[in-house]
């Protein structure tokens, strides 16, 4: 049973609000093209594979973790990458939601299924962004837990590995043993410091920036990097659970369809 754009909006920011997306990020309906929202297409990044697939499922709608756009602009030429992918998704009659920092800044988004996925207990935000009415925190990014069992560097490595289902990951070693751990999705160097100071043995993130190794030296933590995509794979799994939920609540009845073709944008060598 269809529903507007309006209602699928209000569906997804059940579980991703758009209170807790960063003021730079274009998380939101980024293209509405019809109010007609029946089969949803659920996936990581908007690729012409991704836009293939939809159209070849019949979807009318497509649910990105990042947007394809991220700041305003001017002029569409066919020659740019981005714009091409743009003017694809309008020509195919897509609407096109992007659940992006919404998600990883929601309570129970995108880092607390991390979280999960790694095993870890104790789960708490790692840094806290906006507070509600009450005094509860509504909005935070990263989360940092516990192991029951401290682990070793090189036996966190291979946790990692299998909970990402990842051959491969680089990680700077502290040489001490890990039982707190703070993770960030995704580009999350910059919070190594928070995750310090909230007393992690070791952070992990998908992506870290060269000067960032040197700081955790010098903080002495393990440092581990599993690469952007892999630390985010989950939103399609997640989100796709996230909508049935909602929908049960709000009686309301719309095919969420995740890629049968999924791989990442490079590979291991």
């Amino acid at each position: 049973m269809a529903i507007s754009a309006r209602k699928f909006s209000e569906l997804v920011e059940r579980i991703a609000p758009l209170s807790c997306a960063y003021d730079w990020d274009n998380s939101g309906l980024t293209l509405y093209q019809h109010d007609h929202v029946e089969r949803v297409f659920v996936c990581l990044d908007i690729t012409p594979e991704t836009l293939q697939e939809a159209a070849e499922r019949g979807c009318d709608t497509v649910l990105s973790h990042h947007p394809l756009l991220f700041s305003a602009q001017k002029k569409f030429s066919c020659a740019a990458p981005v714009d091409q992918l743009f003017l694809q998704a309008v020509r195919a009659g897509f609407n096109l939601y992007a659940a992006h920092t919404s998600y990883d800044c929601a309570p129970g988004g995108l880092n607390e299924h991390l979280a999960k996925l790694l095993g870890l207990e104790e789960r708490r935000s790692l840094v806290a962004q906006n507070w509600d009415e009450q005094g509860e925190m509504a909005s935070g990014i990263g989360v940092i837990g516990a192991y029951e069992a401290a682990l070793s560097p090189a036996e966190f490595a291979e946790k990692v590995k299998k909970a990402l289902d990842l051959p491969v990951l680089r990680m700077a070693d502290s040489g001490r043993k890990i039982r707190r751990v703070a993770c960030v999705g995704g580009a999350g160097s910059e919070f190594l410091a928070e995750a310090a100071k909230a007393g992690a043995d070791a952070f992990l993130t998908g992506e870290v920036k060269h000067n960032y190794y040197a700081e955790a030296q010098v903080l002495g933590m393990t440092l581990v990097e599993a690469g952007h995509y892999d630390t985010e794979k989950i939103f399609v799994r997640a989100m796709r659970e996230g909508l049935q939920n909602a929908q049960n609540e709000l009686n309301s009845k719309i095919e969420v369809m995740c890629p049968q073709r999924k791989k990442r944008s490079y590979e291991f060598c």
